[in-house]
């Protein structure tokens, strides 16, 4: 018996919604440091950072392998650990990901929540 497109589509959002709500649970954090030379605009703990690099987007969770990049302006998001979406605008500058902690420098930051 073929399935049609709906059912596939009924069976890949459940896939989605299961995956969310399983890793909204098990994610890790780590600390999180968005800073200009003017200060820093957060510093705590996060589950997940996504920013622009010279490459494409970036997304990054705890574990992840120590690296650094020069960012791209973009409109960039980081999940804290209860799960709420904080959004901020983040001009040129670099990430620093290292073994338990992530650095976005940047000389231009917006929280925008």
């Amino acid at each position: 018996m073929k399935k049609s497109r709906r059912d596939f589509n009924i069976n890949y959002s459940l896939l989605i919604i299961h995956h969310s709500l399983f890793t909204k649970r098990t994610m890790k954090e780590y600390h999180l440091r968005i800073s200009t030379p003017a200060g820093d605009k957060y510093s705590g703990e996060a589950v997940r950072l996504s920013v622009r690099g010279t490459e494409g987007s970036l997304g990054i969770l705890a574990g992840h392998i120590p690296f650094v990049t020069v960012l791209k302006p973009a409109d960039c998001h980081f999940i804290m650990p209860g799960g709420e979406k904080r959004e901020f605008s983040c001009g040129s500058g670099l990430l620093l990901v290292e073994s338990d902690r992530v650095t976005v420098l940047s000389s231009e930051i917006s929280m925008k929540n």
